[in-house]
């Protein structure tokens, strides 16, 4: 597969960030007297939406990353819900544009998959981090904002908020982790129905960042994967080349033993798989 083939398709469909800064804090000279973010930064959230997340913040008060995300509460099985994925096709209403689409019902909308992250971060007058970010993926433009705390160089905790709810993001810089690429087993559900699958990671070439191929009966799915220096692993992956499906999951993984369990959605179905690399003989 390409190299961070669906990022570079995210980039083309990208529109202008718009955020909106209190006060013009961004550029406020005071700025040099709190802790600074700037850095590579890995995140773990959870709340109305939960996930993982790659995010740099620069010394231009501006940001970059990228997000795999899902449903903060995997929704009841086998029931009508319209959906949004972010990176595939939707029905409904956008939860963050509010704008409908053919098919839209009345039921709660929800997102999952993987977006683009870019935007800006300043400081209010107590020395807090506050900001807004551009969420984009194949099918929407929408946002979020945040206000929270940095300890330089050791962790940052951010209180994010958009049209879903309410989001806690935990954060710690970005070191080089072990490689973790191989041929795993992906064993669990799929909705109520037993799940067995096979996922080969290979290195992307970015820190921490991989490429990812799971085959599964009667599919196979390319995608990435996104190990953070706070022991998650998220997956997000698509199957089908037109109106691909998605499929987006995050978990505790142990980089050393070499296994972990994530969960998420297909927007039809929660998953639950249990990750693990054999060690043969």
């Amino acid at each position: 597969m390409n190299t961070n083939f669906i990022l570079k398709r995210l980039s083309s469909v990208a529109a202008p960030v718009v955020a909106l800064m209190i006060g013009g804090s961004a550029v406020q000279t005071t700025a040099a007297a709190f802790d600074s973010p700037v850095g590579d930064w890995d995140f773990s959230f959870s709340g109305s939406e939960k996930g993982v997340a790659q995010v740099t913040f620069a010394g231009d008060f501006t940001l970059t990353g990228f997000e795999i995300l899902m449903p903060g509460k995997p929704k009841p099985n086998n029931s009508s819900v319209d959906v949004n994925p972010r990176g595939g096709p939707s029905t409904g209403v956008d939860p963050r544009t509010g704008q409908p689409e053919v098919g839209s019902g009345t039921n709660t909308v929800y997102s999952w998959g993987g977006v683009l992250v870019a935007g800006f971060w300043g400081y209010d007058e107590r020395g807090k981090i506050v900001g807004a970010v551009t969420y984009t993926s194949s099918s929407s433009t929408n946002g979020m904002s945040f206000v929270g705390s940095v300890v330089q160089g050791r962790r940052m905790t951010l209180k994010a908020s958009d049209d879903t709810g309410k989001m806690i993001y935990s954060g710690v810089p970005r070191v080089v982790l072990p490689d973790i690429s191989g041929d795993y087993t992906a064993t669990g559900k799929k909705g109520r129905t037993k799940l067995t699958g096979l996922l080969s990671i290979t290195p992307s070439g970015d820190p921490n960042l991989y490429e990812i191929e799971v085959r599964g009966p009667g599919y196979t799915g390319t995608g990435i994967g996104m190990l953070t220096s706070n022991k998650k692993l998220g997956i997000y992956y698509e199957i089908g080349a037109t109106n691909p499906a998605i499929v987006s999951l995050s978990g505790a993984f142990n980089s050393s033993k070499l296994k972990g369990t994530v969960t998420g959605t297909d927007g039809t179905n929660n998953i639950s798989l249990n990750i693990v690399k054999p060690q043969l003989p």
